[in-house]
């Protein structure tokens, strides 16, 4: 049942009859409860437009007349069917378009002023419309208002005619204009009858003597404070016939307050008082969850939660100390609707609670029902049962059965206390359905013996406590506030302040005691189940297993030990009895391997496993443990929560991270018998949590605008904890005309009036319009270097698709505006699940990773290179031409960047051509430092050596550089000795499509250029090896054509198997191929002579010597 009130508006009167639209000298007039006797002709000539627009003037500062350039009489359909006004333009305070007429008034005098207004359109809904304003100045010629009389009219819907009032005496200061300055008018409004009139205020006896008679009609001599009322009524009575307005509106207030404190002190759950008009949005009658925290979803005046927790509650302050009852209606569907079988057996589970506490006092709840509990075959119905918002409406307001009632009784509150009302749910399943409405609240009195009755059942429970082991000084407090209560609850009489005092006493300490004799008790339990598991002690790591047991029994056994102290200990033992069973565990182990893709945002990440050797069954746990040290073992964070993938695969969620954090992961499996495998080890740097904001217009109202709002939030949320993406600050817009949503780069958003389209999904779809999906060149142009015939190339991207999916071949596609999977193009795409929202969302990430700029500048920096620290790294140009088989960056010896040739142990051997790759974390860029010299990459300018080295004891911005990988692997060599890598443009980090990149240009010399994302700006990439890789890679060159052996002073020769190769006069590599080109043989840093055995058959001898490569066919028989 739906809660109405009724509310007096200060100026609002809908007028119905036709005809005494003006009111003559004598005339009664009230307004705003109040009466105005009239005492003069009307002021205001031609009120009625009879004379057309004669005396009315628009809102220029020349007052000009009223014109039909802007104004439109209509001959009839006024008030008595007289002719009226309508404002044709859409126009401001100061325009032509709006009416600006005023009257002068005398200082000292009161007035009345009235008028009609109406919409033209039957169709219009009631409304306020804020611009027609009424107000008090000395400046009529400018658009000053100094004293609003009437801030807005109030105009019904069915284009009916208004009646519009004020009451006013010019004083206090007094001003010398009434003005009228109505504007925005755009042909929707009629005006008519307007009224000026000198009156006096005439003492309201009559509402006075409503208040007497009710007063009367509760009066009993026997109630409490029966004195006090009598005597009100009767000072009352005697201002019956009093001529001061003011002292009969005192006097009616006055009463007005001792018949409530009467009711207050008499109230009683016999004789309740009504307190539902303190709740804020008690019923939901604007469809809105205005007032409550953590609203739901409104929809045919009740609020739903599908599928989600929940905690939906509002704080009502000022409330008197005393017993309360809280109402409600609602019911729970546990899941899909499946015709109550569970209820019918007596087995239904409902968690859904309609609850309410206060600061001073415990929380009180009682349960939802269950929907199943009352049949319905209504519209709206499924299995016979209510399946929609607006059938549960219906049977929210049957009186007659009522359905589905709640109620929480025996609330208390204290002096100065704060009431919660409301409604939670800690559990969610698909198909899970929460449902309620018309929350109302009654007062039931003050009476000391609820309180103590109260306070006994808390003393009962303190007692108890004062028996268990509990850390000394609040088992001081505790039985300090037990004495007090027991002193207090057996006095007599009762005494309500001290019964609440007593409570504020005991309510403090419990708490505390409760946690104390818990954390002692959980401390002795985990001591306890360690002595069984240690038992004779003769099992792996005993010995650390004991030391942990008799420390957290010297812990026990003192009595000081605080709650964190304890919970530490507790944690300690229970850890090394995990650990002492693993030692001791039994049965096959796990093989674990860990997926090498693990997807990161900022605060989670995601990882997938597989685990063989042992049975399903057998296993405890699998999940995976991580740690920022490099060795995460399961006494370090381990999760076993996971997501289920499109193919009901496991995705393994790690939670609460830190961005811009380096972790170490790997996936673990535990058996029933503590048997532990573990995968290897995976190094994961989070990104920095992404910093979007959302904003909404003020033309999102009511439901759409709740709607709208907790979509964008949520699909906020998941892009912050999931994207780096920041500056991307959203607008969002509402359309009528939108018939799903819209949006544009940069953060343009329009949501449609569409409910299905106002969800969490369609936000996120539309945030990937904002951050360039199908808005942006690199996605819609035909000639985009990231996107060919449907399908993206960017290879972040690529690798969360697959992850996703677990499918090695998937892809992202799109279309020149949409992007698929993940992408949610359409209400009908939007299933709510999180593997959804995130990976939409870890997409997002990827795409910015891949050059898709999220905000209009370059492409999103991460950890993209597998950079370790302190290892050093050997860095080539991608360009065969710029030496990317004989040349190795340098530094040189006037201290610039150059690729200059060297043979593989050259390099190896040369500290100049070895760098330190520092990434930092908290910015997503990378810093390069020579090994020899210690210097850094630095950008200085564009040209040739715009990138050069400095010495710095700490970089700055200008030796930040981002990694952006190849899209494409690079393979050296063909067969079992090829070598695969890719390279990587090292930028200077610039909010633009074409930064400045490291590259190489000729005869050696490096420098920067434009950012080219093009694949084929080889001389744009740099392959960074470490010394492993230097020496596959340099296995891996295949023979080309180089001079002969034979135009040195080297001496190749072959004696049956055996191949020699004397005169070697400095350092050199060699290396042995066979005819297909397949190395198969290489020793570096050769001098003097060279021996080795060959089988049977054709090679090719190669020797990189003094920086040049010769080359020598051989055949051996």
């Amino acid at each position: 049942m739906k809660q109405f009130y009724l509310f007096v508006f200060a100026f609002l009167l809908v007028h119905l009859t036709p005809a005494g639209a003006q009111y003559t000298q004598g005339d009664t007039v009230s307004i705003k409860g109040v009466k105005y006797k009239i005492t003069s002709a009307n002021l205001i000539s031609n009120p009625g437009f009879e004379d057309g627009f004669t005396g009315w003037t628009d809102a220029t500062s020349s007052q000009s007349p009223l014109s039909t350039a802007s104004f439109t009489l209509v001959p009839n359909g006024g008030i008595n069917d007289s002719q009226y006004l309508v404002g044709t333009k859409n126009e401001g305070a100061t325009a032509a378009g709006s009416i600006g007429t005023s009257w002068p008034i005398e200082s000292g005098k009161s007035y009345v002023f009235t008028f009609y207004v109406k919409y033209l359109t039957a169709t219009s809904a009631d409304a306020t419309e804020l611009w027609l304003k009424t107000s008090l100045t000395n400046v009529p010629a400018t658009n000053t208002e100094s004293r609003l009389l009437l801030d807005g009219a109030q105009v019904a819907g069915n284009g009916s005619w208004t009646f519009n009032g004020v009451g006013f005496t010019n004083s206090n200061p007094a001003y010398t204009h009434l003005m009228a300055r109505f504007r925005w008018l755009s042909n929707r409004l009629g005006f008519d009858q307007f009224s000026l009139h000198e009156a006096f205020e005439i003492p309201n006896t009559d509402s006075l003597q409503s208040v007497i008679t009710y007063a009367e009609s509760i009066y009993k001599s026997e109630a409490n404070d029966a004195s006090i009322l009598l005597n009100a009524i009767n000072e009352a009575k005697a201002l019956l016939a009093s001529t001061s307005p003011a002292a009969v509106w005192q006097a009616i207030g006055k009463l007005n307050d001792v018949v409530f404190n009467y009711k207050l002190v008499n109230a009683s759950a016999a004789e309740p008082i009504d307190m539902t008009r303190l709740i804020v949005n008690q019923g939901f009658d604007t469809n809105t969850t205005d007032g409550w925290t953590g609203g739901g979803t409104p929809g045919s005046y009740t609020v739903e939660f599908y599928q989600k927790t929940f905690d939906m509650f509002q704080e009502i302050k000022n409330l008197p100390a005393g017993k309360y009852r809280l109402m409600a209606k609602g019911y729970e569907r546990p899941k899909n609707n499946d015709g109550g079988a569970a209820f019918k057996a007596g087995t239904e589970i409902i968690s859904a609670r309609l609850y309410a506490r206060s600061n001073q006092f415990k929380e009180f709840s009682t349960p939802f029902n269950s929907l199943y509990k009352h049949p319905y075959t209504g519209s709206g119905s499924s299995n016979g049962y209510a399946n929609t918002m607006s059938a549960a409406f219906i049977l929210f307001n049957s009186t007659s059965p009522s359905y589905y009632d709640m109620e929480v009784s025996d609330i208390l509150l204290g002096e100065n206390d704060v009431l919660t009302i409301g409604a939670k749910s800690d559990f969610q399943q698909t198909g899970y359905w929460a449902i309620m409405d018309n929350f109302r609240l009654e007062y039931h009195g003050r009476n000391p013996a609820d309180i103590a009755a109260y306070l006994s059942t808390q003393l009962t429970d303190a007692e108890q406590l004062a028996t268990q082991k509990i850390e000394l000084g609040i088992a001081g407090q505790l039985n300090a506030a037990i004495a007090t209560a027991r002193t207090v609850i057996t006095a007599n009489p009762l005494v309500a302040a001290d019964l609440y005092a007593a409570n504020t006493q005991l309510q403090s300490v419990l708490e505390l005691a409760r946690e104390s004799a818990e954390a002692y008790a959980a401390l002795k339990a985990a001591t306890d189940e360690a002595m069984v598991v240690y038992g004779d002690g003769t099992g792996a790591g005993a010995a650390v297993l004991l030391q942990a047991i008799q420390a957290s029994q010297a812990v026990y056994n003192s009595n000081d030990a605080a709650v964190t102290q304890l919970a530490a200990e507790t944690k300690k033992v229970q850890d090394a009895v995990f650990m002492y069973r693993i030692a001791n565990a039994t049965g096959a182990t796990p093989q674990v391997t860990t997926h090498p893709f693990i997807a990161r945002g900022a605060t989670v990440a995601y990882g997938r496993n597989t685990v063989t050797g042992v049975t399903s069954g057998a296993l405890m746990e699998r999940g995976f443990v991580w740690s920022t040290h490099p060795e995460p073992t399961v006494i370090d964070n381990r999760s076993v929560r996971y997501l289920t993938d499109r193919t009901g695969q496991p995705i393994f969620r790690m939670e609460n991270l830190q961005p811009s954090t380096v972790y170490y992961m790997r996936a673990y499996a535990l058996t029933k018998e503590y048997a532990v495998g573990y995968g290897e080890v995976v190094k994961v740097i989070t990104i920095p949590k992404g910093g979007i904001s959302y904003w909404l217009d003020g033309g999102l109202t009511g439901d759409n605008r709740t709607r709208v709002d907790a979509a964008m939030k949520s699909a906020v949320e998941y892009w912050n904890n999931h994207t780096s993406i920041r500056g991307l600050n959203l607008t969002v817009n509402y359309g009528s005309g939108t018939p799903t949503a819209e949006a544009s780069y940069g953060g343009w958003m329009r949501f449609g009036p569409n409910a299905s389209y106002q969800q969490t999904g369609t936000a996120l779809h539309e945030m990937g319009h904002t951050i360039g999906v199908g808005t942006h060149s690199y996605w819609s142009s035909s000639s985009s270097p990231l996107k060919t015939g449907g399908v993206w190339l960017g290879e972040r991207t690529t690798q969360v698709v697959r992850f996703l999916d677990n499918d090695a071949g998937a892809t992202l596609k799109g279309d020149a505006t949409h992007m698929w999977p993940y992408g949610i193009n359409g209400a009908h795409e939007d299933n709510g699940t999180e593997l959804l929202y995130i990976g939409n969302s870890l997409i997002t990430q990827a795409l910015g990773e891949d050059g898709l700029p999220p905000t209009g500048g370059f492409a999103l920096p991460a950890y993209t290179f597998p950079s370790v620290d302190n290892r050093k790294y050997y860095i080539k140009n991608e360009s065969v031409a710029r030496g990317m088989h004989t040349a190795y960056l340098v530094e040189s010896a006037a201290g610039q960047l150059m690729y200059t040739d060297m043979t593989a142990s050259a390099a190896l051997a040369d500290d100049k051509a070895a760098w330190y790759l520092d990434f930092v974390p908290a910015t997503g860029y990378y810093r390069i430092r020579n090994a020899s010299s210690g210097k850094y990459f630095s950008y200085k300018t564009t040209g040739a050596y715009g990138i050069s080295l400095v010495a710095r004891s700490t970089p700055t911005t200008v030796e930040n550089f981002q990694l952006m990988g190849a899209r494409s692997a690079l393979t050296i060599g063909t067969g079992t000795n090829a070598f695969t890598t890719k390279g990587y443009w090292i930028v200077r980090p610039e909010s633009t499509l074409t930064p400045p990149a490291f590259v190489a240009l000729t005869n050696g010399s490096t420098g920067s250029a434009s950012f080219n994302i093009a694949s084929n700006s080889e001389t744009q990439r740099w392959l960074i090896l470490s010394e492993e890789e230097v020496i596959r890679f340099n296995q891996a060159l295949p023979p080309t054509a180089l001079p002969s052996v034979a135009e040195t002073t080297l001496k190749l020769s072959v004696d049956r198997t055996l191949l020699t190769i004397e005169g070697i006069a400095s350092e050199a590599d060699i290396s042995i191929f066979d005819s297909m080109g397949r190395s198969l043989a290489v020793e570096t840093r050769v001098t003097d002579r060279f021996e080795t055995h060959l089988d049977a058959g054709i090679y090719i001898v190669m020797v990189h010597m003094n920086n040049r490569r010769y080359q020598q066919k051989v055949v051996v028989y």
